[in-house]
């Protein structure tokens, strides 16, 4: 989710009715030019057993780059459920790697918190090749209504034609003020995505969209970024976040 995400970002559309799958994205503000040795830091520590209690996951570091937060990369964790992300934290509570890997990072920048979503809705085929996303914030009422307003949307003739896949995420804990819910497109190219959005915004479909969404709730903003790297199973994550 190459790297989503945050992530990085997540649906009772598709959603397997024994699991919702889980999203935590980390936040966090590095030094300028200090990329490489956060990505030497990640690669010393990823181990086969980075993951707990069920399927592996995956681990997306993300580049923010159009975003007015502090964050300038996040490390998107999906797990199959919210057991296997309890498991995963229970055990690094001990983990030594884990705690070295934490004191690189913070020789090279600053942690800025995390949260935690719940995938309720997901649309579209995910790839590991989706490697660049728009994230929108939500304050939602009715959340019923904007996962029927999704799942509408997706089927109609405009829908159908956007490219690569989205999910959609309930915040549980540590969102910004006032966000409960976040609404992911994944995609290979941003300017296939944004050319798409303006003629999309043109028809009927688009409106009838938008009219639902403005009903359930209201949108606060949007984030755009890139993945820099992943780890994990990214094959069963592409699995977790699609139809």
């Amino acid at each position: 989710m190459k790297l989503i995400s945050a992530i990085f970002a997540g649906c009772l559309a598709a959603t397997s009715a024994l699991a919702t799958p889980v999203l935590i994205s980390h936040q966090w503000a590095f030094e300028p030019g200090k990329e490489a040795q956060v990505v030497e830091a990640f690669n010393a520590y990823d181990t086969p057993s980075m993951f707990k209690g069920g399927e592996p996951g995956a681990v997306y570091i993300n580049q923010f780059q159009m975003d007015a937060s502090p964050a300038t990369h996040d490390f998107a964790v999906f797990y199959k459920d919210a057991s296997a992300a309890e498991a995963t934290m229970d055990a690094r509570v001990n983990d030594q790697a884990f705690a070295q890997f934490v004191g690189k990072l913070n020789g090279v920048g600053q942690y800025l918190g995390s949260t935690y979503y719940a995938i309720i809705g997901t649309y579209g085929e995910a790839s590991s090749g989706l490697n660049k996303w728009t994230a929108y914030n939500f304050n939602i009422t009715n959340p019923a209504l904007a996962v029927r307003a999704m799942q509408e949307w997706r089927a109609s003739e405009t829908g159908k034609t956007a490219p690569g896949s989205a999910f959609l995420a309930a915040t549980r804990a540590g969102a910004p003020a006032g966000v409960t819910h976040i609404l992911v497109a994944l995609y290979e190219s941003r300017a296939e995505y944004e050319n798409w959005i303006e003629k999309a915004t043109r028809t009927d479909d688009w409106k009838k969209f938008q009219n639902k969404m403005n009903r359930a709730g209201t949108q606060l903003g949007a984030i755009m970024g890139q993945s820099a790297i992943a780890a994990g199973s990214t094959e069963n994550v592409a699995e977790f976040i699609s139809e």
